[in-house]
């Protein structure tokens, strides 16, 4: 940033608030003050709210963004603002919904038990996964595969099996039928020929 942008910035910054070029996204999640966080949605300050507990705000720009916005709301850990609904309401509903959800505070603190601090040793490991699966939580939706509430005929993609075969057969029907029709033509044109 220019200089003088830069000292302008500074002389009209409130008392709370700081100017830096740049800012480590990390040090901004891991303060403790922190209670919120509103991100773009990339995958780096996603992976850093959740590793130091902090519920999100998400407004996707481009790219992945979308996918990485919809896995946070799908998972409970924040909400979703469209950029182009995003307006001094919509934000201050969606802090107010994420702060006072206690759903949200509760799972972003699963999620993080999940994220942070991996014993060493085998036994600790152990023990520390069976204090997670006995303890006050009892769903773990988060390991639970898609495939398992599939019929199976979704499961085995016998639908897609079925119409391949179905068309591969009227294809080769149609071919013979279409052989069969050349052939008596050529018979039929040979012997009067003859």
């Amino acid at each position: 940033m220019d200089d003088t942008v830069s000292k302008k910035v500074k002389k009209n910054l409130n008392k709370n608030k700081k100017h830096e070029m740049l800012a480590l996204c990390h040090k901004i999640a891991a303060d403790p003050r922190l209670s919120l966080f509103i991100t773009h949605g990339g995958m780096n300050s996603i992976l850093e709210s959740m590793f130091y507990n902090k519920p999100m705000i998400v407004v996707p720009l481009f790219g992945d963004q979308q996918m990485n916005s919809r896995v946070v709301q799908k998972r409970g850990i924040g909400v979703i603002i469209e950029k182009n609904l995003l307006n001094k309401e919509t934000l201050t509903e969606a802090i107010r919904k994420t702060l006072q959800n206690k759903e949200i505070s509760q799972e972003s603190s699963f999620i993080a038990s999940l994220l942070t601090g991996r014993p060493k040793k085998y036994r600790q490991d152990i023990a520390r996964w069976a204090r997670v699966i006995t303890g006050k939580r009892g769903k773990f939706n988060h390991l639970r595969l898609n495939t398992a509430t599939m019929s199976l005929v979704q499961y085995f993609c016998l639908d897609v099996i079925a119409l391949v075969v179905v068309l591969s057969l009227l294809m080769f029907h149609a071919f013979l039928w279409i052989a069969r029709s050349a052939y008596s033509c050529l018979t039929v044109v040979k012997s009067k020929c003859d």
